[in-house]
């Protein structure tokens, strides 16, 4: 991993940000200059939505949001779900991430339990 570099799961997440980034015109230069670990591709060549990688791991997987039924959601006013669902894959996706490094040797067990316990038990 570069510093600086962004983690995420999917490329649909990375559209979301490059739109947002222009919809709110952020500049970001060291965001372009980076290209970002999307761990989805590194871990599988097969689309596997975050929360099911979390389920097979067995994290709890408390909000769980179909992305079809999203914008319907939206529409009913229905935020707060869809925030504590997106914060919850954000979560789910540092944890795979921790993973990940720590099976590539890149952190130590000893450095990926610290990072976990870091990690409130309530969220986990």
């Amino acid at each position: 991993m570069l510093p600086g570099q962004l983690v995420i799961w999917s490329d649909e997440a990375l559209a979301v940000l490059n739109y947002r980034c222009m919809l709110h015109g952020i500049a970001a230069p060291d965001y372009w200059q980076t290209p970002p670990l999307i761990l989805q591709t590194r871990l599988s060549r097969h689309a596997v939505p975050v929360r099911e990688v979390a389920r097979w791991l067995g994290l709890p997987v408390v909000h769980d949001i179909a992305a079809d039924k999203i914008w319907d959601i939206w529409l009913a006013g229905g935020t707060d779900a869809i925030r504590a669902c997106s914060a919850s894959d954000a979560l789910h996706t540092y944890v795979l991430f921790l993973r990940f490094q720590h099976i590539q040797a890149q952190i130590s067990e000893a450095d990926y339990h610290q990072a976990m316990r870091q990690i409130p038990a309530e969220l986990l």
